[in-house]
């Protein structure tokens, strides 16, 4: 076990392993984080990547959250015609922009197929989960983005 740790280490150290988010991250400096569509959705985004904001004009680089939606469609039913699967989808736009040039325009699109449950309060507790794991991928999405251009 010892000479397995010894090699994977040895090995790691040989090709400047570097984990994705920790160097990087911090070079990266958003002026103003603005949310064009007020809904929940766009509420998480901006409170998630609101870390990155510096608030220094000198930046003046600014994320623009645009149109963001949830839905949930059926995707399957038992032989009653009930619904036995779902998929719930986080759609959303978000443009990064340097004074009046646009650098990149994205839509992100995640989801999630999930079974039906007959108590519908734990049903609502498990979407609400569902709906944060989405958004925090979505804030993935955009933080891997924001990093290619640097």
């Amino acid at each position: 076990m010892k000479i397995i740790l010894i090699l994977l280490f040895i090995v790691l150290m040989q090709c400047n392993y570097e984990p994705i988010y920790s160097a990087k991250s911090g070079q990266i400096k958003i002026y103003k984080i603005e949310n064009n569509n007020n809904n929940r959705i766009n509420k998480t985004l901006s409170s998630k990547l609101k870390y990155l904001e510096t608030n220094n004009k000198a930046d003046e680089i600014q994320i623009l959250l645009g149109d963001s939606e949830e839905k949930k469609e059926i995707i399957s039913k038992d032989t009653k015609g009930d619904p036995s699967k779902f998929r719930l989808k986080i759609i959303s736009s978000v443009d990064l922009k340097n004074k009046d040039k646009i650098l990149f325009s994205n839509n992100y699109s995640v989801y999630f197929d999930y079974s039906n449950n007959s108590k519908k309060f734990e049903l609502n507790q498990y979407e609400e989960e569902i709906k944060i794991d989405l958004i925090n991928q979505i804030v993935s999405q955009i933080i891997f983005d924001l990093q290619q251009i640097k």
